[in-house]
């Protein structure tokens, strides 16, 4: 899959999830999740902090600083999503907008090279920018499965279906 396909993907799995999580309502956001210890705060907290630590990570990249996802603490990254967990979803909902926004803009600004670019995990493994993009993608879905909110497994996209799981 080029990098363009990949960002339409990925902007149309974030566009799905934006639309289930912007019916949710206020004691939804405080329910459980699929994952265990985390509500569904705690889970669009996190895909939040996802985006905007790859987010981090693109722009390093541009740069040729190689970055570590969550400037490789653990317990930060941790804190991060505690803290928000707690919120309505009127602000989850825009934490997730503005953090989907700014990781599109950081690839929005990439040049051909720059998807080669090295990047880390927080557990110091490396990938590309391309890499790091599609890790994005099944953050996204899978974590959208996570939430409980009437999507599945069986409502991938096709797409993401032939991508992933081979």
């Amino acid at each position: 899959m080029d990098h363009e396909e990949l960002q339409r993907q990925l902007a149309r799995s974030e566009e799905q999830l934006s639309g289930r999580l912007s019916r949710m309502a206020d004691a939804a956001a405080a329910a459980p999740s699929r994952l265990p210890r985390w509500t569904r705060g705690h889970l669009v907290t996190h895909i939040a902090r996802n985006a905007d630590t790859v987010a981090d990570l693109v722009e390093g990249a541009r740069r040729g600083e190689v970055l570590t996802m969550y400037g490789g603490d653990v317990d930060q990254r941790n804190a991060d999503i505690e803290a928000g967990a707690a919120r309505g979803p009127d602000e989850l909902r825009a934490d997730l907008g503005r953090s989907a926004a700014r990781f599109a803009a950081a690839l929005g600004a990439l040049t051909d090279p720059d998807w080669d670019r090295e990047v880390r995990r927080v557990n110091g493994t490396s990938l590309t920018v391309a890499e790091l993009t599609a890790a994005r993608w099944l953050e996204v879905e899978i974590h959208h499965v996570d939430l409980g909110l009437d999507y599945r497994a069986v409502d991938w996209p096709e797409d993401f279906v032939a991508f992933a799981l081979p």
